[in-house]
């Protein structure tokens, strides 16, 4: 089988060594860029074969996934916080562990504020309860803001 070692193809320990150093050089400085918070780099597959070219799609496919929650979580944070728009939600398809964890817990809280939100609005506007039937009691300081708005609607009925 020819062409199959590196000495076969040219290539000798040190340039072997070189290689191995460069590619190790391009993963450790995208992941640094990563951990700092720069999720727009990734790891060139140019020239990368086997372990190294495995590894750097690894760490590349890494990247996508924080770069995908984070434009997920930001788009809901402004949608939620500055626009006032509710019932957005991350699509979890494709994330796994605790990435799908995090999608999943993140687009519930997001589901438990909207229902909040609309049901103090249909509270101080004096609105039926939806076909639903009502939703689970508020807890912590939306309770406080509940008991609020159902006492403001209580006078103004009065």
């Amino acid at each position: 089988m020819s062409g199959t070692t590196a000495e076969e193809n040219g290539i000798t320990a040190p340039q072997q060594g070189e290689d191995w150093h460069q590619n190790f050089r391009a993963v450790a400085s995208v992941v640094t860029s990563l951990a700092n918070g720069d999720l727009s780099r990734r790891v060139p597959l140019d020239n990368l074969a086997g372990e190294a070219r495995e590894l750097a799609e690894v760490v590349n496919g890494w990247a996508e996934r924080l770069n995908y929650l984070h434009y997920a979580f930001t788009r809901l944070s402004r949608e939620i916080g500055t626009e006032g728009k509710f019932g957005g939600q991350a699509d979890a398809d494709g994330a796994e562990g605790a990435w799908k964890d995090l999608i999943v817990d993140f687009n519930q809280m997001s589901a438990t504020l909207t229902d909040q939100v609309r049901t103090l609005t249909r509270t101080a506007l004096s609105l039926p309860e939806p076909p639903s039937g009502p939703p689970p009691p508020p807890q912590g300081e939306m309770r406080y803001l509940f008991d609020a708005v159902e006492a403001l609607a209580t006078k103004r009925g009065a």
